[in-house]
């Protein structure tokens, strides 16, 4: 629930404790940016200059370690929410002339572990859902993924960090992949859930721009492979809904996106990676952004309902990033990217 109150309030939680009020007097600006597509990322603006002594002062803070977990709400006064917990990455203090020196403390989700360092493996007779589970739990996270149900005889890591083979993977089977709150994700896109809060473009917005597009949209997905063992061609076709059937419809085609060169070598991995190409390619018809008053309720990865922009662009839409900022001199604001497969 929202607060009454309309004045910007936050809270900043370091390795499970409340920041020192010194340092919470100093901070000029809150930034988080989350995203379904790549790690989140927080920014805290303090100053750090402390004029009765005439010392920089948080730079060498323990609080700002390098590795100290943090946890920012966001809010009004009477009403904060959790909007992200990272861990500190870098440090960068700035000293300007004319002006007192600041730190900017930067820091990822717990993402940014999976992309330290590369590996070459080979897993075997496992599900990329199964992977997913091993790569969290050797990055010290939890998971919880969705059943991909089909079993690969080899899947290669070469030379690649977790994240790019998560990445990977997940985009190949139409899934999406987050970590949040030291919770690795792995799941087909919540996109058909019930919608969090409904926006009206008069009432709610500042600002909204949604863009359709039928370029690049196809009505079946197709993929085509070869089995080893039968010695056959492999083929999936799939039928696609939303703008792909929309596009064909509107110029009186019948077109097909066709992927030859996955790894695929059973008909359940043609299958799942068709799913994958026609969720793809219907995640590109309607995107948009938009700007609002700060409302830390919102989170990508869940739905919303845009209501009065027309039948057309009015509907539910999938978040697939979030953006908070709270500053001294602009207040607390929200904007947000969202997606739709169909009108």
């Amino acid at each position: 629930m929202l607060s009454n109150s309309s004045v910007p309030d936050f809270a900043v939680l370091v390795n499970g404790a409340p920041l020192a009020p010194a340092a919470v007097g100093d901070i000029r600006a809150i930034q988080v940016d989350e995203s379904i597509d790549t790690p989140s990322m927080f920014t805290i603006e303090l100053y750090c200059w402390d004029p009765a002594t005439l010392t920089v002062t948080w730079p060498d803070d323990p609080a700002f370690a390098i590795g100290n977990q943090v946890t920012i709400q966001l809010g009004y006064v009477g009403a904060l929410a959790a909007v992200m917990t990272g861990e500190i990455t870098g440090l960068e203090p700035s000293f300007a002339e004319d002006e007192p020196p600041t730190l900017t403390v930067r820091g990822y989700d717990h993402r940014h572990r999976l992309a330290r360092g590369r590996k070459t493996r080979g897993f075997t007779a496992i599900k990329d859902s199964a992977i997913a589970s091993t790569v969290a739990i050797e990055a010290g996270l939890r998971a919880q993924v969705t059943d991909s149900e089909t079993v690969h005889q080899l899947v290669l890591q070469s030379n690649q960090s977790d994240l790019e083979l998560l990445r990977q993977r997940a985009d190949l089977i139409g899934y999406e992949f987050f970590v949040r709150d030291r919770v690795l994700h792995f799941h087909p896109p919540a996109d058909e859930a019930p919608p969090s809060v409904v926006l009206d473009v008069t009432d709610d917005l500042s600002s909204f721009t949604p863009r359709l597009s039928s370029i690049g949209q196809a009505g079946s997905a197709v993929v085509r492979g070869w089995d080893p063992g039968t010695k056959q061609p492999i083929t999936a076709r799939l039928r696609a809904t939303g703008g792909g059937a929309d596009s064909d419809r509107a110029f009186g085609l019948s077109t097909d996106a066709v992927l030859v060169n996955a790894p695929v070598a059973t008909a359940a991995d043609a299958d799942w990676v068709a799913r994958g190409l026609r969720a793809d390619l219907g995640d590109g018809y309607v995107r948009g952004e938009a700007e609002l008053a700060g409302r830390p309720d919102l989170r990508a990865g869940t739905t919303v309902r845009i209501t009065g922009a027309g039948k057309t662009f009015s509907g539910v839409y999938y978040l697939t990033a979030v953006r908070h900022d709270l500053g001294l001199d602009q207040g607390f604001r929200t904007s947000f990217d969202v997606r739709r497969s169909g009108v």
